[in-house]
């Protein structure tokens, strides 16, 4: 008779075991969206009490406007850097994160360019801050765009007349 408890025992056993590895799994899902939605947030309530910025990221119209400092370029660009760190280290929500970021850092980084490049020079040039992890993001969130487009052409494959 123990011995036919065994099979049920050892069965119980192992969906204990995979019903605590889904929990701590969704646990830490949790975690990594909750983080992504925390720098957001710090983001954008940064962007909101630094307006002249925001509108020159907006605009796009060429050097930024005397209220602009570097000091806000750096600030700014350090939430990217930042991303890509945590990022690297599997602490976000990948897929959210490129939902909040990947289209605002993809159009202010083309937008920008020039200006970005010129300001971001300058910076390698006269400080410690180089920005590497910045472009190193705008190519992850750019081929991921690509990866996206390339699975919605996929799903709409032979529906759209072209």
């Amino acid at each position: 008779m123990v011995t036919s408890l065994v099979p049920a025992i050892a069965a119980l056993i192992c969906f204990l075991v995979i019903a605590f590895y889904i929990e701590v799994q969704s646990c830490e899902r949790q975690k990594r969206a909750e983080l992504t939605f925390e720098i957001y947030h710090a983001q954008m309530a940064w962007l909101k009490t630094h307006k002249e910025f925001g509108n020159w990221l907006a605009k796009s119209a060429g050097p930024p406007g005397p209220d602009c400092s570097r000091y806000d370029f750096d600030e700014y660009l350090g939430y990217f850097e930042d991303l890509y760190i945590l990022k690297r280290r599997g602490l976000l929500d990948k897929k959210l994160m490129y939902d909040l970021f990947g289209k605002t850092l993809i159009s202010v980084y083309e937008a920008n360019n020039h200006e970005l490049n010129f300001l971001t020079e300058d910076m390698k040039n006269n400080s410690d801050d180089c920005y590497e992890w910045v472009d190193i993001l705008y190519r992850d969130m750019k081929h991921h765009e690509k990866m996206e487009m390339g699975r919605a052409e996929g799903l709409f494959h032979g529906y759209i007349n072209t």
